[in-house]
């Protein structure tokens, strides 16, 4: 049977390295102190990575003291986590699994999920499993932080192409609204010396208003929005759309 973009190993082979490139893991050390903050986390407090990637979040966390759960269904991404973490002798969890089906009932003090790894399901509905894991998944007062890209921000100056190229490499994006601007569209181009491969990936977006629903339909009682990790308002100036829920 066909498989759904986002369980398509060889798309997150050919992405690392637009995904995890040296800028991206040189600002996990500002990222993850803007969490810290946003969170209002105590040293020791256990963190769940959910969608890890190549853990850039979960290694900075790790070395500032938290206890550290890394998740990510590419196993060759938690294979990098995890040989990152050996040469600088940190301890922590990995974990290959499905955000939609963890669980791990009132284990964690705070969970986080970076970079638009949320909204990625054809099925709506999954969208809501894995918020509802998360807040089971949560000790009462824990708190979730999630980070997209905001409907509103989109809306307000879309940039339909975009192009950048890594060692010689070139990752060409086409993006387009769909519908009703629910949802985004794209069609990646990689060129590189094997020849161009052509990936058609799409995520639902989110508003202020239609997380914070989803988040107090599935137990959180407060939640906040942001318009970046920084905690600037989510106006005009937002670069993100952050959600902070809390249990």
């Amino acid at each position: 049977m066909p498989i759904e973009w986002h369980e398509d190993d060889d798309l997150y082979a050919a992405l690392a390295p637009l995904y995890f490139n040296e800028d991206r893991i040189r600002h996990a050390r500002r990222e993850a102190g803007h969490v810290i903050d946003l969170l209002m986390l105590e040293g020791g407090a256990r963190v769940l990575d959910l969608a890890c990637g190549i853990g850039r979040h979960s290694l900075e966390l790790s070395r500032r003291g938290f206890e550290v759960t890394a998740l990510d269904r590419t196993s060759q991404y938690i294979d990098t986590a995890r040989e990152m973490a050996l040469v600088e002798g940190l301890d922590f969890e990995f974990i290959v699994g499905d955000m939609r089906t963890f669980e791990r009932s009132a284990s964690f003090d705070a969970i986080i999920n970076m970079r638009t790894s949320f909204g990625m399901f054809d099925d709506p509905s999954d969208d809501l499993k894995v918020a509802r894991n998360v807040c089971a998944n949560l000790v009462d007062g824990g708190a979730l932080l999630i980070e997209m890209i905001g409907r509103e921000i989109l809306e307000r100056g879309f940039s339909g192409d975009d192009e950048i190229t890594i060692d010689d490499v070139t990752y060409r994006e086409s993006r387009s609204l769909a519908g009703d601007g629910g949802s985004i569209v794209n069609r990646l181009t990689i060129e590189g010396p094997e020849g161009p491969i052509e990936i058609d990936y799409s995520y639902r977006l989110y508003s202020k208003d239609s997380i914070t629903r989803l988040l107090r339909h599935v137990g959180f009682r407060d939640v906040s929005v942001f318009g970046g990790l920084d905690g600037r308002p989510y106006d005009e100036g937002a670069v993100n759309l952050v959600a902070v829920g809390r249990k």
